[in-house]
């Protein structure tokens, strides 16, 4: 049960083109995994914004202090895998899913890492 995820926002900006850390509230340890979309504040005003969980980790890489939690699983993504359902959404988040499966990979290379307070 991770503490920690290492969330990709859904921003189109070359300098957002990384991983932000996020604290995971307790209600949410058991449910979340790799591939999911979340809703977590993002920037100085706190945004709500969607992103996706890359990876998940027991261990912050930043002051803990400084780091925002989720608020919420993507209910309906989450709904229809839940229920089975085969639908457009569903095939789009196991795509995701498929897409993210490498990021552990590029932990520690440089290829990303931030807190949302960066921005």
């Amino acid at each position: 049960m991770a503490l920690y995820a290492n969330i990709i926002i859904d921003i189109s900006h070359e300098k957002l083109d990384k991983t932000f850390q996020y604290k995971i509230p307790e209600a949410l340890r058991e449910e979340l995994a790799i591939g999911m979309q979340v809703e977590a504040p993002f920037g100085n005003g706190n945004r709500r914004n969607t992103g996706y969980v890359v990876e998940l980790n027991d261990t912050p890489e930043y002051d803990v202090s400084k780091l925002k939690a989720i608020q919420k699983v993507a209910q309906e993504l989450w709904r229809n895998h839940e229920s089975g359902v085969e639908n457009r959404t569903s095939h789009q988040a196991k795509d995701r899913r498929e897409e993210t499966a490498y990021a552990p990979a590029f932990a520690g290379t440089g290829a990303g890492g931030g807190i949302p307070s960066d921005v």
